[in-house]
């Protein structure tokens, strides 16, 4: 998050404490629905001719965000649970 203004972290940290809760304990199934359904509206926001093109980078883009996180997320994880990282 190298790239975002204070505000806008300041934003994602307040809407993933608001998020975070209502998905923890789900079946992962659920889960894995619930994000994909969101991603999917967020990418159906961009419209154009060029709505396509823009949707693939931002789909890449956001995949290769995922897997950066993995491990900082799976450090906090084993952390919390198991204190070890």
């Amino acid at each position: 998050m190298k790239d975002y203004t204070a505000e806008t972290i300041s934003k994602y940290e307040e809407a993933l404490a608001a998020l975070a809760p209502m998905l923890h304990g789900l079946d992962p199934a659920v889960t894995a629905a619930v994000l994909a359904d969101l991603t999917a509206i967020w990418l159906a926001g961009f419209q154009g001719e060029d709505a396509e093109a823009v949707r693939e980078a931002l789909l890449e883009a956001h995949v290769r965000t995922i897997r950066s996180l993995i491990p900082v997320n799976e450090a906090i994880i084993l952390e919390r649970h198991f204190g070890r990282n």
